[in-house]
């Protein structure tokens, strides 16, 4: 499975904190203060949902406070930076997404003053987990086909994300070129409000991280359409009965173009 229909996500720290000479010098770590996880999205979102949880793992292990700091904005290029630009004593942590330490230093290439690979120290690969299209439990559609084929006849439905350079965005936009359809983006501070805003019914679509989404769609407040990995992912029932686009996504756009059109 690809990186681009994944959601990655990774534990850095600003450069060096981990070999730093001055932390061992000046007292054993961790005992000087509670350690900061920077998640670089809106709460209640994939990101965050899982950096509380190894926050409280941590914590735990360590026997020491992990405070979790949301710092949403610019595709998670605002929270990644803050981090970038932190201490390095190991006191500053970072949950991200690999949209923020490739997609977002490339498409914000110029303005950044950091970067994914000398700027952190990079700890461990945390999960992968794939991406869900979601639609309002009322909507006009109740799988991929359907909903291509509502695009065709009606072009610019809107969709949400978790902001612009995010890789649902990028993923939509690939879609949208691949079966020439035409999707409008509605760009949000994280994928949770944009996940809130489906079940209210302000808007119809959100591509999100499987692992926010799953309550969701075991309450019946949001409906899956189709899922961003090989197989067909059922969290208690088999939810998603319409189109896989993994494949898709890898490279195999006719097939999926003469599914979609079937």
């Amino acid at each position: 499975m690809s990186d681009l229909t994944t959601r990655r996500h990774l534990l850095l720290a600003s450069a060096a904190c981990i070999a730093a000479p001055s932390v061992s010098a000046q007292s054993a770590w961790p005992s000087e203060k509670p350690i900061k996880l920077v998640v670089p999205f809106a709460p209640g979102g994939s990101t965050d949902g899982i950096a509380r949880a190894l926050a409280d793992e941590i914590g735990k292990r360590l026997n020491q406070s992990i405070v979790v700091d949301n710092r949403a904005g610019a595709g998670s290029t605002l929270g990644t930076g803050q981090v970038a630009k932190a201490a390095p004593d190991g006191y500053t942590l970072l949950v991200s997404v690999i949209s923020a330490s490739s997609v977002g230093s490339t498409l914000y290439r110029g303005r950044l003053d950091w970067d994914p690979n000398t700027s952190f120290a990079h700890i461990a690969d945390i999960l992968r987990t794939p991406y869900v299209m979601l639609a309002n439990k009322d909507a006009p559609y109740n799988n991929m086909t359907q909903l291509i084929a509502a695009a065709k006849a009606k072009p610019g439905i809107n969709y949400g994300t978790s902001g612009i350079g995010s890789i649902p965005h990028l993923i939509m936009l690939r879609l949208s070129q691949a079966l020439d359809v035409e999707f409008n983006h509605i760009p949000y501070r994280g994928g949770a409000p944009a996940v809130t805003d489906a079940i209210g019914g302000q808007l119809p679509l959100v591509l999100d991280g499987l692992a926010a989404a799953v309550p969701h769609l075991k309450s019946g407040a949001l409906k899956g359409l189709g899922v961003t990995s090989a197989r067909r992912k059922s969290s208690g029932r088999d939810w998603l009965t319409g189109w896989l686009f993994d494949n898709a996504l890898g490279g195999d756009w006719g097939a999926s173009s003469q599914r979609c059109s079937a």
